[in-house]
Parts: C-alpha cells; structure tokens; sequence
C-alpha cells in the first residue's frame, strides 16, 4: 500500500467515525428530549440532521475520491465498500432519531397517559447497539461486531412485547388511543435503528473474515 493511500484511509476511518459519534449524540438527544418532555431538546435534534447529511456526503466524496485515485485492492477495497454502506446505515440513523424527536414534540401536545413500555430502557439497548458496532469498527474486534447481533434479539423481542402492551393500554384507556399509537412508532423507529445497527457490525464482519453474513440463511 502506498502512503498516499495509507493517508486516504486513515481519514476516511476518521471522518466515518466522526459521522458516527454526531450521530449517536443525535439519537441522545431525541430519547432525552422525549424523557424530558422538551420541545427545544427535540428542536435541536432534528436541526442537527442537516449537519448529518452534510458528514455523510463529505465520507461518501472521500470514498469516491480514494476509489477514483488509488484503485484499491483486496482488503482496501473491501474497506472502502463497508464504509460506503456503513455510511448510509448511519445517515439513516439519524432520520430514525428525527422521527423520535418529531414524536416527542408530538407526544408533548397529547394529553397525558400512562406510557405503555419504558421507551427509555429500550432506547438504552439500541443506543449499546451503536456504540458497540462503531467501537467494533474502531477496534476491528469480531467479538464486540458479535455481540450486536444479540443485542438485536433483546431488542426485536422487546420491540414484539410492546404491542401487546400498547394494545392492553388501549382498552384500559380506550380515550388515549392517539398517544399511543405515536408511543408505538417511537418503538418502531428504535426497531429500526437496530436492524442499521446490525447491518453495520455485520459490515465489520466482513471486514474481519471478508464474509458476508448477511442473509447467510439463504446458503444453509
């Protein structure tokens, strides 16, 4: 590898990291401003996402750029194509998180009801989730890309539980059923922030074994 290259990905790593704490920091803030009830937390969350977009354009120029220079090989290439989807799974991230902080606003006009599942320990699994994918990438540690993929079983489950539980909220509070239908979505939308996260230690996977897991039921 030549050392302009070493140089190119050293800071494609750099700025797909940085993507990625914004990111983490986005989803914070929108399950803190749901916790809160603060409109001007989820204000800031969902402003923050033009920042967001901005980022993964600039790793996605920079990908192009390193592919259009250096014509990577072997396990450069095969970093520069894990970046490239790693990227979209993270922007897409954080289009979940403005939809928490959209439903935290809308929540806050809502007239009050008991919530139906704890959001916020739901939240905690999907949050763990993040960081241990981009700590995985950081690290290039197999054991730590694994452990998300059990932490998306934790988390689907709780994800199933709660419809059992906003359907048992409705008909104790049949008048309510506007809130939690917008609860329900929040449990959608961290559903969903896992699958990404998932899809980004798989990523790592590869990078560590060069296979690709994904849909590895199709191979069986």
């Amino acid at each position: 590898m030549s050392i302009h290259l070493k140089r190119a990905l050293d800071s494609l790593n750099e700025k797909l990291i940085a993507t990625a704490s914004f990111c983490e920091e986005q989803l914070a803030l929108a399950l803190r401003a749901h916790a809160e009830e603060d409109p001007a937390l989820a204000k800031e969350a969902i402003k923050s996402d033009a920042r967001l977009d901005e980022l993964e354009v600039d790793v996605e120029e920079e990908c192009l750029k390193i592919l259009a220079l250096h014509h990577p090989l072997s396990s450069d290439l095969r970093f520069i194509v894990a970046a490239l989807k790693m990227n979209n799974d993270i922007e897409r991230i954080g289009d979940h998180a403005v939809n928490i902080a959209k439903r935290a606003k809308t929540l806050h006009k809502l007239p009050d009801a008991e919530a139906p599942f704890d959001l916020q320990a739901m939240g905690k699994i999907a949050r763990n989730m993040f960081r241990s994918s981009i700590d995985s990438l950081i690290s290039t540690d197999l054991e730590t890309a694994q452990s998300v993929l059990k932490l998306d079983v934790e988390l689907n489950q709780f994800h199933r539980d709660n419809f059992k539980r906003v359907s048992d909220s409705i008909q104790r509070s049949p008048d309510r059923v506007s809130y939690y239908f917008e609860y329900l979505s929040l449990s959608r939308y961290l559903e969903r922030t896992g699958d990404l996260c998932k899809n980004i230690a798989e990523d790592v996977i590869y990078l560590i074994e060069g296979k690709i897991i994904r849909h590895a039921h199709l191979h069986e």
